[in-house]
């Protein structure tokens, strides 16, 4: 790749444009190989990724992605809400999970277990672990889908924790 993770801290932050930019270069640096690559933001979470087609080899996306991902982590650690942003973030996951019942879910904003809140909204949703096919309780399927939907929309609150953690 041609510019390091230096390029994008030298001034002391990385812009949205900087975070941009490693993706555009990522998505040149796959074609480049011959691999059909788009740089784009998820829709749900804002997050920005490539998308690959075809056939490719996991080490040229490691290799291509490999400074995007390390200025994606640094952006996110840079732009985390603190203080009452950050427990407003975390009062409107709660409120986006109570629009399909889930409601009662424990949330330290400061110290957020996504595993054990995950695994409170499987149980308030009725989820089996052990069932297999999700495709024999669809109404669970939807409810699921739009908690996760929520969880993505505010990754800011969960992400730094996990990026930080030794």
């Amino acid at each position: 790749m041609a510019a390091g993770v230096d390029a994008y801290t030298q001034d002391g932050t990385i812009t949205d444009g900087e975070l941009e930019q490693a993706w555009k270069l990522a998505e040149e640096c796959l074609e480049a190989r011959g691999i059909e690559a788009t740089a784009d933001t998820d829709p749900n979470s804002g997050a920005w990724g490539v998308s690959i087609g075809g056939d490719h080899d996991q080490a040229d996306y490691e290799e291509c992605s490999e400074v995007s991902q390390q200025v994606t982590r640094l952006h996110i650690v840079e732009h985390a809400p603190t203080g009452a942003a950050r427990l407003e973030m975390a009062q409107s996951v709660l409120d986006c999970w109570a629009e399909v019942g889930v409601v009662g879910i424990a949330f330290d904003p400061a110290y957020p277990d996504e595993s054990r809140m995950m695994a409170e909204v499987i149980e308030q949703l009725g989820y089996d672990q052990r069932l297999q096919n999700w495709g024999e309780r669809p109404e669970v399927d939807q409810r699921f889908l739009v908690v996760s939907r929520c969880l993505d929309r505010y990754l800011l609150l969960l992400w730094p924790n996990k990026l930080l953690a030794p």
